[in-house]
């Protein structure tokens, strides 16, 4: 494409606001429009967005001497020099052992001798108030734990299956950090959106236990109005409707945005909602295990990045918040660097099973986590003046 046509074409999405598309490169500097809304470096409307001479695909952003378009090519951040935290520059990996630098390093080396936690405990490395904090299969009621300051202005909620579990940790400094009441409703393999269930919870009991803990939460919820509910979930769950038949892969995603959009309605309207975004699932079965038995090279553990699309959780839920009050966010790229997802970062294992984070990982998110959440709780805040201010404007 020449440049005269690429700033045309440039323009009128610019006027039109036209729709993304899927691998659209709309300036033609070789670098995908998503790629540099992502990383922000460049303009995805400019081929030299700097203007000076040099087109943005042959650019280094970060000074690792990889071109950004060699690092959209190895999927490498373009503002990090050392993406995967290695001590390697990412112009200098090689992943296939070839003798060339490709930048795709996937842990062609030991299980580090710190790691933590070691493979021995890693099954058991869990939040301390798992136990106590979860609702377990069979059950209905609601168990309730309660951190942070009673007294705060600011109440959060954190709802969900045992994903949300493996958030308590980092849940709870983050509320004692910023002095909010945080109170934890969470339930084993079962979704705090109505009216979704899994295999498992049908072989269980045929879903009923899980769908009556949903309503249990949506009556408390209801008749206790919070500043902030954040839903999380596992990443992909095979669903079952309630007569019992399974949900096909193609409509799982309309289920969940389906079920966001009921639980919106239900909810009071002064109670902001924050869906997070599903964790990366490990496809051999158990990376523990996996180490274990390559324990003097941990690439053999790694596993394919899902493809958005695929995950279908996450993608229902986004087309929620996108018609909803709800906001989506989600950690998955600060667990999944690169692709493959490493299965340890550093000296940290990140996985205890297929699809549950450590707990030693898990608090690492806290910083991240953290700023997702301040940016909802001010978001809401911002909401419940402007409601305010309007009601008193009216009377």
């Amino acid at each position: 494409m020449s440049r005269a046509r690429a700033t045309c074409v440039a323009l009128i999405a610019l006027v039109l606001g036209a729709v993304p598309v899927l691998g659209a490169d709309t300036d033609g500097d070789g670098l995908r429009d998503g790629f540099e809304r992502r990383y922000g470096v460049s303009s995805p409307m400019s081929a030299d967005s700097d203007g000076d001479g040099v087109v943005d695909s042959a650019e280094d952003s970060d000074g690792d001497r990889l071109s950004d378009k060699g690092e959209q090519r190895f999927r490498t951040d373009p503002t990090n020099p050392d993406t995967d935290g290695d001590g390697v520059a990412d112009s200098a990996e090689d992943a296939d052992g070839n003798g060339r630098n490709n930048a795709l390093e996937q842990d062609r080396r030991p299980v580090p001798r710190s790691l933590r936690p070691a493979l021995g405990k890693a099954t058991d490395d869990m939040s301390p108030q798992r136990l106590d904090c979860q609702t377990w299969h069979g059950d209905s009621h609601i168990t309730a734990c309660e951190f942070g300051d009673p007294s705060s202005d600011t109440h959060i909620v954190l709802a969900g299956d045992s994903h949300a579990t493996v958030y308590m940790t980092p849940l709870r400094r983050i509320a004692e950090d910023q002095g909010w009441r945080l109170t934890t409703m969470n339930k084993g393999a079962c979704p705090a959106v109505p009216g979704l269930f899994g295999d498992n919870q049908w072989e269980i009991d045929q879903g009923r236990a899980c769908l009556r803990w949903q309503e249990r939460l949506m009556a408390r919820l209801g008749k206790q109005p919070v500043d902030l509910v954040v839903f999380a979930h596992a990443p992909t769950y095979r669903l079952r409707q309630t007569n019992g038949k399974s949900v096909a892969n193609s409509q799982r995603s309309g289920e969940w945005r389906r079920a966001l959009v009921r639980t919106a309605k239900r909810l009071p309207q002064e109670t902001a909602i924050l869906a997070l975004g599903g964790t990366p699932r490990n496809f051999h079965g158990h990376p523990v295990r996996c180490l274990d038995r390559n324990s003097r090279n941990i690439s053999a553990c790694v596993s394919r990045r899902q493809p958005e699309e695929m995950r279908y959780t996450d993608v229902g839920l986004k087309q929620a918040a996108s018609v909803t009050r709800a906001r989506f966010d989600t950690l998955f790229d600060k667990i999944c660097t690169y692709d493959p997802c490493p299965v340890i970062q550093g000296d940290v294992l990140i996985f205890r099973d297929s699809h549950h984070l450590s707990e030693t990982f898990a608090r690492q998110l806290q910083p991240s986590l953290e700023r997702i959440l301040v940016d909802a709780v001010a978001a809401a805040e911002g909401t419940t003046q402007v409601a305010e201010a309007g009601s008193n404007t009216g009377a």
